[in-house]
């Protein structure tokens, strides 16, 4: 009767290994599964440019503007009521498809 116990412990501590063997193996596949291709580019804001139309070139298709807004934002430190100026360099996240749309429309500092 021990032995038999004793053997179920072992199975029940070997089926948890398992479990916890997957779980982490899972955590870490997703995370592969959703790298990030973004990158910054820094953007020296020109006079009559705005936050808005800066994000507008930046998202695609499938972007929400107002999502890139709050990125280039939040990547810059800045407030939603903070303003930008001519001069100023901006760090823009963007998909790395888009990194020569930003380049070829807007003022880049390499």
């Amino acid at each position: 009767m021990k032995k038999r116990n004793h053997q179920r412990k072992l199975n029940n501590i070997w089926k948890y290994v398992f479990l916890l063997a997957v779980l982490v193996l899972s955590f870490t596949q997703l995370g592969w599964m959703y790298s990030d291709d973004t990158v910054l580019v820094p953007v020296r804001v020109e006079k009559g440019e705005t936050l808005w139309h800066i994000a507008t070139v930046a998202a695609d298709g499938d972007t929400d503007v107002r999502n890139v807004v709050n990125s280039i934002l939040k990547a810059n430190h800045l407030a939603h009521n903070d303003d930008i100026y001519p001069g100023q360099v901006l760090q823009v996240p963007v998909g790395s498809h888009r990194v020569s749309l930003l380049e070829t429309t807007f003022t880049t500092v390499k």
